[in-house]
């Protein structure tokens, strides 16, 4: 993996479909980034995300979002359930330094504890282990995202520590994932 140019192919799993996210798809994440909850539960700030914007702006700050993503050769995918988009999932390769850090949102929120975040991050670290040489992958937990906690604990990440405002680090090992691995596909 050594840039986004890479991420041609799609990752089928039993319910969902990733999918390289293309401009398009901005309009559906454009109402997430109106939606408080969603937002506290990404990490901003609570003057950012009890603010009331206008869906032209939040259409605005997701091109400004995407923009970037693209300018640091970020791997974003489009999750989609039944042909319907419902999430993002992006990893960022510190290939220098063999680690990478990965997000993760379920926008639609009559999808969330449906399991589809669970399926959507397994294809992502999957892909990132098989295909490239890093050590660890990070995530970022805000204290209230309890959900997400539970996720990244039940992938095999542990806590590595604590930013100032509460926000967890947890990191996975590739060691760890390929054991996890080997476990599961193990017929003992």
């Amino acid at each position: 993996m050594n840039d986004s140019s890479e991420l041609k192919k799609m990752l089928r799993g039993d319910s969902v479909l990733l999918r390289p996210m293309v401009e398009q798809d901005l309009a559906t994440r454009s109402f997430w980034m109106m939606d408080s909850e969603i937002l506290s539960m990404m990490g901003y700030p609570k003057s950012i995300a009890e603010r009331k914007i206008s869906n032209n702006d939040a259409l605005a700050e997701s091109h400004r979002w995407f923009r970037k993503r693209k300018e640091r050769n970020d791997f974003v995918w489009a999750i989609d359930h039944d042909g319907k988009l419902v999430g993002d999932i992006t990893a960022h390769i510190y290939e220098t330094q063999k680690r990478a850090e990965l997000y993760i949102v379920i926008g639609d929120k009559t999808m969330w504890g449906k399991g589809l975040g669970k399926e959507a991050c397994i294809l992502v670290l999957d892909e990132i282990f098989r295909t490239s040489d890093l050590y660890y992958i990070d995530t970022y937990i805000t204290p209230e995202n309890t959900r997400s906690l539970s996720l990244a604990l039940s992938l095999g990440f542990t806590t590595f520590g604590t930013q100032t405002g509460g926000t967890k680090v947890l990191r996975l090992i590739k060691k760890t994932w390929e054991i996890r691995n080997r476990r599961k596909l193990s017929p003992f």
